[in-house]
C-alpha cells in the first residue's frame, strides 16, 4: 500500500500538468497502477511457486493492465481484486501448457 501511495504521490505533479489535456491524468494514473497491480500480482504468485521461472515484464504488464482497468467499472470494480489474483494465478501456470519446465 506505502508503494502505491508514494509512486501516486509521486506522480502528483504530472498529474496537476495533464490535467489540461482531459485525458492525460487518467492515462497515467492507469499507467502507474498498471505497473504497480503488474508487479504486486505477479510476486503474490511467483512467491508460492519459487522453482518456476517468473513472469517475463510484457506478463506484468499485462496483467497489471487489464488489472486496472477492472478497477474502473462501477460494479466490476467490487470483483477486481478477486478476480486480477485469479487472472495471475491462471496466466502463471497457463504457461505450463505451451512450455513444458519439466
Amino acid at each position: 500500500m506505502l508503494r502505491a501511495l508514494g509512486w501516486n504521490l509521486a506522480a502528483l505533479p504530472l498529474y496537476v500538468l495533464l490535467l489540461v489535456t482531459g485525458v492525460g491524468a487518467p492515462l497515467l494514473f492507469l499507467l502507474v497502477n498498471a505497473y504497480l497491480l503488474g508487479r504486486d500480482l505477479a510476486e503474490l504468485v511467483e512467491g508460492r511457486h519459487p522453482d518456476l521461472p517468473a513472469f517475463s515484464a510484457s506478463e506484468r504488464w499485462r496483467l497489471g493492465l487489464v488489472s486496472a482497468l477492472l478497477f474502473l467499472p462501477p460494479v466490476v470494480n467490487l470483483f477486481a481484486p478477486v478476480w486480477s489474483v485469479a487472472m495471475a494465478a491462471h496466466m502463471f501456470h497457463g504457461r505450463r501448457m505451451i512450455e513444458p519446465y519439466g
